[in-house]
C-alpha cells in the first residue's frame, strides 16, 4: 500500500496519529519541503512523535518520509482516475482498458487497507466450526451469495442458501446460536 493510502485510511491511528495525517494530506506540497520541527509545529507536536509516526508508516526516519511521501503524491497524479467518469466517449480501447485496470487495482487496495485482520480470522473460525451456515440474499448480492454456497460445498461445509424473502423469513426462525448467518 503506498504512503498516501496509509495516510488516508489511518488504519491503527491514534486521535494525534490522525490529525498529523490530516494535515499532512491537507498540505501535501508543504510537507514535501518542510523540515520535522516546522511539521511539528504545524501539527502541534512534537519532533519525537513525527518521528515515531514516520517510523510507525514504516519509514526510516523522517527524511526518508519525505522523500517517500513526495514520490507517493507524484505517483497519485499520474495515476488518478476519476471514478465517476473514468473514460470518455473517444478514449482508445487501451485507455479505457488502462483505466478499468486501475480501478478495480485501487479498489482492491482500498479494500486490502480496511480489512482487520483480526476479526477476519475470527470470522473464519466461526465458519469452520459451525455446522449450518445460512446465506440471504435479494437482489445485487444474490450472485455474490449463490457463488459463496457453491464454494462451500466444494469444500464439504453445508451451506442453507435463501433467495425470496418468504423463504427467508421461515428459515429465520430456525436460527440459532450454532447458525451463522
Amino acid at each position: 500500500m503506498s504512503l498516501l493510502s496509509k495516510l488516508e485510511y489511518k488504519k491503527g491511528f491514534s486521535d494525534i496519529e490522525k490529525g498529523i495525517a490530516n494535515y499532512i494530506i491537507d498540505h501535501k506540497e508543504e510537507v514535501a519541503n518542510m523540515r520535522l520541527v516546522e511539521l511539528a509545529e504545524a501539527t502541534f507536536t512534537s519532533t519525537a512523535t513525527i518521528s515515531r509516526f514516520c517510523k510507525k508508516l514504516g519509514e526510516k526516519n523522517y527524511n526518508s518520509f519525505k522523500i517517500n511521501f513526495a514520490s507517493s503524491v507524484l505517483t497519485s497524479y499520474q495515476t488518478d482516475v476519476d471514478y465517476n467518469q473514468p473514460f470518455k466517449e473517444n478514449d482508445s480501447i487501451q485507455e479505457v482498458t488502462n483505466q478499468l485496470g486501475e480501478l478495480y487495482k485501487d479498489t482492491i487496495e482500498a479494500t486490502k487497507a480496511l480489512l482487520d485482520y483480526d476479526v477476519l480470522n475470527q470470522v473464519i473460525e466461526k465458519l469452520l466450526k459451525t455446522s449450518v451456515i445460512d446465506i440471504f440474499a435479494v437482489g445485487a448480492s444474490y450472485l455474490s451469495g449463490l457463488l459463496f454456497e457453491h464454494r462451500m460445498i466444494s469444500i464439504n461445509h453445508f451451506v442453507n442458501f435463501k433467495s425470496s424473502p418468504n423463504d427467508q423469513d421461515k428459515r429465520s426462525l430456525f436460527v440459532n446460536k450454532n447458525t451463522v448467518a
